[in-house]
């Protein structure tokens, strides 16, 4: 043996996450049924993913319409719920955005919702 002695060395490593998470968000139902000026509830599903956060947060940031309209009364959001109002020739467009735990952002991501054509009846 040589005499030498091994000496147990412990040191921290700290890892900065820089890289932003991935989201690919769906909507259902994409169609919100026959115009009757009745709120429709909808749903988002992210699809996100991080390297290094296993359970980013996700939610809606934003809704347009083409139309117009009026938060709270045409539409309203609490995290990937939204409710909006079913108008004859209404596309809504819900703007989402993922974020992880060292606070990096997704690109912001849209999704769509219309309401379903008026039915057109026999003609006279």
């Amino acid at each position: 043996m040589s005499g030498n002695k091994a000496t147990d060395k412990f040191f921290d490593v700290f890892v900065q996450d820089t890289t932003p998470p991935s989201c690919s968000p769906t909507v259902s139902p994409t169609t919100l049924g026959v115009p009757a000026n009745q709120m429709v509830a909808v749903t988002v599903t992210p699809h996100a993913s991080d390297i290094a956060d296993a359970a980013p947060t996700s939610s809606i940031i934003g809704v347009t319409s083409n139309q117009g309209g009026t938060p709270g009364v045409d539409w309203t959001v609490s995290g990937l719920f939204a409710s909006l109002k079913c108008v004859a020739g209404r596309v809504y467009t819900l703007s989402v955005q993922t974020v992880d735990h060292s606070g990096n952002a997704s690109a912001i991501k849209t999704v769509t919702c219309t309401a379903a054509p008026l039915p057109i009846g026999p003609r006279r």
